[in-house]
């Protein structure tokens, strides 16, 4: 499209997904409060947020059919848990450092042109890892894994920065919730078809053919973005600041991260390790119930893909109700102990899983979605987005490698390799849990005004409220100390995942 476009006339008969979004200058305000001064037609929007919401389709089925699997893989590669653990985190050692880098670069070019890189990126680790069933080579399926690993993460942060450019304004946490809710029935279609796509022709393997073709697909949607997003005329399209010249942390964005608030490096770092505690009991629910109950392998896989019922329509929902409500951080500590109440009673007793399963589904729905819907906020901007995505799953990861890898180690030495002391750690975990969400209250009230806990309309409100009085909120604010601590935390336990990883794996061959 030429440069010379003329900007359409303003159509008040089509205002898009942000219905009450008010006419704000975009590169002034945060995602939520803006809209472009042309605004562009519902119809370009959804078609946009219908082929993002498919870019993660094929990562999402990679991962949720390892867990069904784990007796398989233990059987028909003669591995232990700790080696199991490697597989299980074999995506989480490279997205350790990777996101960060991989969000920066969106915010300075685009996140079109890194979705395409990313997604060839887990086509190629499928496709191997695949082949891997074939040799029954545990070797070749960590190397897949960690391509998969390459282009997850980063692709994942892909959509959260271009979801706010489509809807700007009111509509934000209902389309996160879309998006998650999409994500949840991706994994328990996954987790159902797991076991018995080992059947296929009697080879084990098929599950992950099947997943490299899944991940075809989202590859084959991710480039129809791509020439969506060309075709459009600029004024529509997601902004992007090229700097040529300057130092390579310039060039490329990196150098972004400096500027994030001290508020958002206080919540990542605090939550390094809680994404981690149920990335652990996600890996094992089906294992747990082998070990636990006598369930067959097929029936507890198709126990544990109930989890993912409820939040297929409790997610939007949740959404919706964080735009019209806000209490995002109250469901910090709901979510908490819904999880403890589920892992005692999983692993520490022998009712009937599908309770503890059902109950999961729930804490499910609001595990992640209040920090998608919150991270924006935190940021005040469009562009630090892609780097504040990419540092919150840095952070996620670092801490879910260092998690899975020891949960797995810890099951080695327990009596009998039960599961008692993995779920006392999680457990041990979740309570700190409880305790952050009245910290993060406090914090909101002093720093935001309270932003994250009011309804978007008067979170928009307060930000505009502080704008017109030259103000900038505490929490937006940069903190050298914050910045150090946090980082400093995050690069020691990165630095004690890879080490636990690096060991584990070398085991493997001794």
């Amino acid at each position: 499209m030429s440069d010379t476009y003329t900007t359409p006339p303003k159509d008040t008969s089509e205002k898009g997904l942000a219905l009450d979004s008010p006419p704000l200058e975009s590169h002034e305000c945060g995602p939520y409060d803006c809209v472009e001064t042309a605004p562009m037609p519902t119809r370009y929007r959804v078609i946009a947020i219908l082929m993002i919401l498919q870019f993660y389709t094929g990562i999402t089925f990679a991962e949720h059919i390892l867990s069904p699997l784990k007796t398989e893989l233990k059987k028909k590669l003669h591995i232990d848990n700790a080696q199991y653990g490697v597989i299980a985190s074999a995506t989480s050692v490279v997205n350790t450092v990777l996101p960060i880098v991989g969000g920066a670069m969106m915010d300075r070019w685009g996140g079109a042109k890194v979705a395409v890189g990313s997604s060839f990126m887990i086509v190629l680790g499928s496709l191997l890892a695949a082949v891997a069933t074939l040799h029954a080579s545990y070797d070749l399926l960590i190397v897949g894994e960690i391509l998969i690993g390459f282009g997850s993460t980063v692709g994942e942060v892909c959509q959260y920065k271009l979801y706010p450019h489509y809807v700007a304004g009111t509509r934000m946490a209902t389309v996160y919730g879309m998006s998650v809710g999409w994500s949840r029935l991706v994994q328990m279609v996954a987790k159902l078809a797991a076991v018995p796509m080992t059947n296929i022709q009697h080879h084990w393997g098929w599950a992950f053919w099947i997943s490299f073709m899944v991940s075809v697909y989202s590859f084959v949607f991710v480039i129809a973005y791509f020439i969506f997003e060309r075709s459009l005329p600029k004024e529509w399209r997601p902004s992007r600041q090229v700097k040529v010249g300057g130092t390579w942390l310039e060039t490329s964005g990196v150098g972004s991260v400096l500027q994030l608030p001290k508020f958002f490096w206080i919540l990542v770092a605090t939550q390094m390790c809680q994404h981690g505690a149920y990335r652990v009991y996600s890996l094992n629910t089906t294992d747990i119930q082998v070990k636990t109950r006598g369930t067959s392998q097929q029936t507890a896989g198709y126990k544990s893909s109930v989890q993912a019922v409820i939040p297929i329509v409790l997610a939007p929902v949740a959404g919706a109700f964080f735009d019209r409500f806000g209490h995002r951080m109250t469901f910090v500590s709901i979510t908490a102990v819904l999880h403890i109440i589920v892992f005692v009673l999983i692993g520490l007793t022998k009712v009937n899983a599908i309770a503890p399963i059902i109950i999961s589904s729930f804490a499910y729905t609001t595990n992640l979605l209040p920090w998608f819907v919150s991270l924006p906020i935190l940021v005040d901007g469009e562009d630090l987005i892609g780097t504040a995505f990419g540092v919150f799953q840095a952070f996620a990861n670092s801490g879910g490698l260092v998690m899975t890898v020891a949960a797995g180690a810890l099951q080695d030495v327990t009596p009998h390799q039960s599961y008692n002391y993995v779920i006392y750690l999680i457990i041990a975990v979740k309570v700190l849990d409880v305790f952050l969400g009245p910290f993060y209250i406090w914090l909101d009230r002093m720093w935001l005004n309270g932003s994250l806990q009011v309804s978007e309309a008067k979170r928009v409100a307060i930000l505009r409220e502080a704008k017109d009085e030259g103000e900038t909120l505490k929490g937006l604010e940069k903190s050298r100390w914050a910045t150090i601590t946090c980082g400093g935390l995050y690069i020691a336990c990165t630095a004690c995942g890879i080490t636990l990883y690096v060991v584990y794996a070398l085991g493997s061959s001794t």
